[in-house]
This record gives C-alpha cells, structure tokens and sequence, in this order.
C-alpha cells in the first residue's frame, strides 16, 4: 500500500473535489465521514495510540473536521501527530482566495457551520467570526509551513492552489499521474465554481 496522504487545509478548500481526483489516481479516499476522522485523530492524540485504524485500508484523509454546537474537532491541526504516527505520509495543505474562503464558509450547510462556530466560541456576530477564522487561516497555515519546512520533513508537504491548481508539481509530488480531467468541484456554495 502506498504511503498515506492527508488533506490538512480546511473545509470549503475543495476538500470533495481532492478526494475524487486522488481516487482517480488509486488513493483509497475517505471525506469528513460525519466528523469520524476529526474524532479518531483527537481520541488517539489524547489517549496516546495510532490513530483512524477504523479507517484500515484508505490511504487518503480529507475534510477532517467535526462541526457541532458543543463540540469542534479539526482533526487537520493534528498534523504534527499524523506525521508522529506516519511518518512516510504526505500532507496536502489546500488554499484558496481567504476572502472567498470565509464567505463560503458562512453559508456552507446554509448557516449550520457558522453557527456552530459562533456557539462554541461564543462569538456574537458574522463579521467578529469571519475576523476569528481569518486569523485561524493565517496561524494554521503559516504553522503546517513551519513545520514541514525543517530538512528532515522537506519533500511531505504540497499546496494545492484551488484556484489554479499545478497538476504536474502534483504529479511529482505524489508519484503518480493526475490528470485534470478528474478534477471538479462537488458540494460547491460559491456560484464562481458552479458549473
């Protein structure tokens, strides 16, 4: 089996869309799984284990989060610990305009995220959320760069540009052909990627 490949962005980044394309190249791909992964990864980083052996035989991890009103996991922060537990395993870390990000984010499940989050950390407003997730992207990738950027760790990470993805840089980076071809956007709230 080939080594793992965890998607470690954030949702709304074309987490759906990744994981059709890795299926089309051979990956065993699993997405969000009503926040299982996020609660796999969690349970075994608190308590000391490997984690997602509920998730045997899929090689591909994306859309890690679990979104409630009294609970937030993103499994995606945990990467430090993924690359711990596998340590031949590859991140994606996918990205796109974070304007549009957070704009799309506000609707996704037609207000059910959003407000989840405004629950959980106790924010008032649309826009004093849309402010804590931009600073949540900014730290969040600026710490998965930090951390894959050390030379022992060089070569596991590659970001995926939504927006104007490299198909080729991918290829390499993964080892295998990925053809554009697969490469759609599914679940989208954003009418720019309706097609």
């Amino acid at each position: 089996m080939q080594p793992k490949v965890f998607e470690v962005g954030f949702n709304k980044c074309g987490t759906r869309a990744l994981t059709n394309l890795m299926q089309n190249c051979g990956y065993r791909g699993v997405h969000w799984e009503y926040g299982r992964i996020a609660e796999s990864i969690r349970d075994a980083h608190e308590n000391e284990f490997t984690p997602l052996a509920e998730f045997k035989g899929y090689d591909f991890f994306s859309d890690m989060v679990k979104e409630k009103f009294d609970e937030i996991i993103e499994g995606y922060k945990y990467f430090e610990y993924l690359h711990k537990c596998f340590p031949e395993a590859k991140f994606i870390l996918s990205r796109r305009n974070v304007d549009a990000w957070i704009k799309s984010r506000l609707r996704h499940g037609n207000g059910y995220t959003k407000n989840c989050y405004k629950k959980y950390y106790n924010i008032e407003s649309d826009e004093d959320l849309a402010e804590f997730w931009r600073r949540d992207w900014i730290a969040h990738h600026q710490a998965v760069r930090d951390f894959f950027e050390t030379p022992e760790r060089r070569g596991l990470l590659f970001v995926l540009d939504i927006e104007n993805p490299d198909f080729s840089e991918l290829s390499r980076f993964l080892n295998v052909d990925v053809d554009k071809k697969n490469w759609r956007f599914i679940g989208v709230t954003d009418d720019k990627y309706k097609k």
